[in-house]
Parts: C-alpha cells; structure tokens; sequence
C-alpha cells in the first residue's frame, strides 16, 4: 500500500535552537512531514520544531545514534525518507531535482552534495569540504546502525540503477569552528567510540572515527596514532583503506609537520587512490615544506589536472583549483620566478577574489618585482 505522505524528514536533535530554524524551513517546501525526536534539550530546541508544524517526540538517549534515528524512521509514514541534522539545510536550488527523482519508481536510494564549512562565519563556499553523501531513501528499504557515525544499511544489495546522484546540496555548518569548539559533544563522541572500540575491536571504521575527533579537540598525535591503527585495521581485513583515512593522516603530518619518510608512504596512497585530487595537494604541501620546489609544482599540477569534481572523496574545495594554484604560485615565489608567480596569484583571486593569503602575497611580490 502506497503511502499518502511523499517524503519524510527525520531528524535527531538536543538544544539546536540556534541552527534549527534555518534546518526547518529549508526543508518546509519539500517535506510532507518532518519527525523530531529530541534526546534531552534543554533550550527551546522542541517549541521551535513545533512552530514549524513538526511532530517532536522524546527519546531517551544512550549513547547510540543508530538507536535514535531508527526510533525516528519508525515513526516516519512517508514513502521516501531524508534524514537530517539541525545543522544542515538544503539548498533551495536543488530541491526541483529531489521532487522528479522520488518520483521515479526503480529508484530506492539519493545522494546529494554535501557542502561541509569550515572556519568562522560568514561561511563561504571556497571554504569547505565536499562529499556525495546518501541521504534520501525508500522508508522499508534500510534500517540505521553503528552507535555513532551511524550508517544506512540496505535489506537487499543495491542495483547502480537503483542509486542516483543528485546535483542537490546539503549546507552542513557542524564543523565551522563555533561548533568544533563545543567540546562536551567532542568528548561525548570520542567515549562513544572508545566503548564501541570495547564491544568490538575489529572494526577499523571505530579507529578513524576516533582519530577524527581526537583530531579536531587538538590532540593531533593521538589522532595519528589512531588513524595509522584505522589504516593497518583495513589491511589486516584485506581492504583497501577508504580515502577519507588518507586525507585524515596527510593533514595531521601537515599540521605536525613530521614529514620523515611520508613520500613514499603518500605515493602509495595515491596508487591506491589516483583520482583523489587533495592527495596530490597534501603531497605538493608536504615537498614544499622540505623545500623540494621542483617537485612540489609536479605535484600540485597533477592536483589542478585531477581537479575536484569527483565526490565519491571527501574534496577540500580548492584543492584541484585555486589552493594549488596559489601554492605553486609560492613556489614560484621561492625560485625567484616572481612573474609567473604574480600571473598565477591573479588566476587564483579571479576564483576567489577574498582569499587573504592570495591578497598578501600579491602585495608582497608587487612590491619586491617591482622595486627590482
């Protein structure tokens, strides 16, 4: 029996009552119902989520974000699910191309492009990271697991005509710095984990998640550390790493900048993943740090030749464009080619006009060429 409602959003939330609004209405035009299960707020979270004609039910919590977001698709009527946080919206401009795909009948699952920010506000697309990430389903299709991090699991094994990506975008907020700094839920995640890690230890997806919030409260070795356990635990499964631990222990060596013997560790890396364009990037980063200019341009034009478009990886937005670019403009700079590197500087502002390290090292070059 066809349900009447089309599409349900479900969201997980607890005190959201600054970002929930802009969540809600994003999503008012195109959602015939929104369930809210609130695990505990405090704030205003549930009179806000009933302002918007949104049905709030209480849940428990107890530490599994699994548990919760299935209580919410228990809860849902629609035929088609979007699951959803409170700091995220969708892009009013993408919502045409939602309403045609769940109408088409073979299909059962929707990707959409993730714009993750970063940084301080105001949030600017040039700074973020991009990902597909499947988020609209067929309600009867899949179920949730995983205590944190949850993931979507499928009753029977997906056809590719099944699955459609959607030019769509999702507006996460949830790592710009204001949120990253709430380090209870930080802390929070990373107890989670190291309980899930307790349960079962074979899981090495346990390990990056670990490493990734020991990442952003700072505790960079110890994230390292986890990663590089992350990485050996896929190994040891006979798989082959996802990109996303890659691009997790590249930028922890850049940020420690311990650079003894990662060539050739990110080289393999790259064989393993040879379209993930911000590989390329971290190793250009990596051989201009050791002063190898030369090879760091080789490096950052294979990042400008892959490009970013491929959304599978977690892309950092300017990775195969403007960050390459001005990188290589750097050095440049540092072989005395101040020409070439003014050229390439004025490419990378004709992308992204404020980007301040481009509009210092213009002034810079301009008035060391110059005076010369």
């Amino acid at each position: 029996m066809t349900s009447n409602v089309k599409l349900t959003a479900c969201l997980i939330v607890q005190n959201e009552e600054s970002l929930l609004p802009y969540c809600l209405a994003s999503i008012q035009s195109i959602a015939n119902e929104i369930i809210v299960v609130d695990t505990g707020s405090t704030d205003l979270t549930k009179q806000l989520a009933q302002q918007y004609h949104a049905k709030v039910y209480d849940f428990q919590w107890n530490d599994n974000f699994a548990d919760a977001r299935n209580y919410a698709l228990a809860l849902a009527t629609g035929e088609w699910v979007l699951y959803i946080d409170a700091d995220e919206r969708l892009d009013n401009n993408g919502l045409d191309a939602i309403r045609a795909a769940i109408e088409q009948e073979e299909l059962l699952l929707l990707g959409l492009k993730v714009v993750n920010y970063y940084g301080q506000r105001p949030v600017e697309y040039e700074r973020s990271n991009l990902l597909a990430q499947y988020r609209i389903f067929r309600r009867t299709k899949a179920t949730f697991t995983g205590a944190i991090h949850e993931q979507l699991s499928f009753s029977v094994p997906l056809q590719a005509n099944q699955v459609k990506l959607l030019p769509s975008q999702l507006l996460h907020e949830g790592y710009l710095q204001e949120r990253v700094l709430e380090k209870n839920k930080l802390n929070r995640n990373v107890n989670i984990l190291l309980k899930e890690k307790a349960r079962d230890k074979s899981n090495p997806w346990t390990d990056y998640f670990i490493a990734n919030e020991l990442n952003q409260l700072g505790e960079k070795v110890k994230a390292y550390e986890f990663v590089n356990l992350a990485i050996t635990g896929f190994i040891a499964k006979q798989q082959l790493p996802p990109s996303l631990l890659y691009k997790l222990k590249y930028s922890i060596v850049i940020d420690l900048q311990q650079f003894e013997g990662i060539e050739q560790s990110i080289d393999l890396a790259i064989k393993i993943h040879p379209n993930f364009v911000d590989l390329y990037y971290y190793k250009g980063i990596i051989l201009k740090e050791q002063g190898q200019l030369d090879e760091a341009i080789i490096a950052f034009d294979q990042a400008l030749l892959v490009g970013e478009n491929n959304l599978q990886h977690l892309t950092l937005c300017g990775a195969g464009s403007f960050l390459s670019k001005f990188e290589k403009a750097i050095c440049l700079e540092r072989k005395g080619m101040q020409a070439s590197a003014l050229l390439l500087i004025e490419e990378v502002l004709l992308q992204y006009s404020n980007y301040s390290p481009a509009l210092a090292a213009k002034e810079r070059i301009k008035a060391l060429y110059m005076t010369t």
